[in-house]
């Protein structure tokens, strides 16, 4: 019942802040009901639709959580660097590069994971995410596997 409502505003309302509001929160629904293909479909028409920045970080993000879901880490690590660009947030823009680089990993690209977790400690070292950047540069030094 509330997809039914929620998309009746998204589309009934459509350009509004209650209908981006609205988008954000449907694309959580469906991720947590494990339908990421239609999150995947519905987030990325509304990145592309111009939504007003305040939604876009949390769009990108949850685009990049579904797509990791669907095994698409390259196309994952892509949107967690837009979400890491649109936030306002310092620690924010921190977890997102963590994202991004975990994706990167999934994706066997452990440069661009490396390129990552050292932009976090270059622009956030003192951010709460930069130990876990430190540990996971490393690890990917290292070749290890990453752990959970």
């Amino acid at each position: 019942m509330a997809t039914n409502d929620l998309s009746r505003l998204v589309t009934s309302y459509r350009g509004t802040s209650a209908s981006e509001e609205a988008a954000i929160l449907l694309a959580q629904l469906r991720l947590t009901r494990g339908e990421a293909d239609t999150a995947i479909r519905e987030l990325t028409s509304f990145t592309e639709s111009g939504p007003t920045s305040k939604f876009l970080a949390a769009a990108y993000n949850l685009l990049g959580a579904a797509l990791e879901q669907r095994g698409r880490f390259p196309e994952a690590a892509d949107a967690y660097q837009k979400a890491a660009s649109a936030w306002p947030y310092d620690y924010l823009k921190a977890q997102a590069l963590l994202d991004a680089g975990r994706a990167f990993r999934a994706a066997g690209d452990t440069a661009q994971a490396a390129a990552a977790y050292q932009r976090v400690l270059g622009e956030f070292s003192e951010s709460p995410s930069a130990l876990e950047a430190k540990i996971r540069l490393s690890e990917v030094r290292r070749g290890a596997t990453p752990s959970s």
